[in-house]
């Protein structure tokens, strides 16, 4: 199962950045996508700290891409 597990999430996260959201989050099982979806929050949150010293605003607009992202999947459900 965790080998299963492992596969499918190395191809989630390459989907994830070829199709759009809704239709991603559709093909694959919860638990792999709510993975995907965290790691995803890591990597713009580092990127918004990297960010911090050539735009002040860096980390809120990540704060704002995250809200609309939860908004987004709120509309899904």
């Amino acid at each position: 199962m965790r080998g299963s597990l492992k596969e499918i999430s190395k191809r989630s996260l390459k989907k994830f950045s070829e199709v759009d959201k809704e239709t991603w989050l559709k093909q694959d099982p919860a638990m792999v996508t709510l993975l995907i979806n965290c790691c995803q929050w890591v990597i713009n949150v580092e990127k918004g700290f990297a960010d911090i010293p050539k735009k002040k605003d860096a980390m809120k607009d990540i704060w704002v891409l995250q809200c609309n992202d939860l908004k987004a999947l709120i509309l899904m459900v």
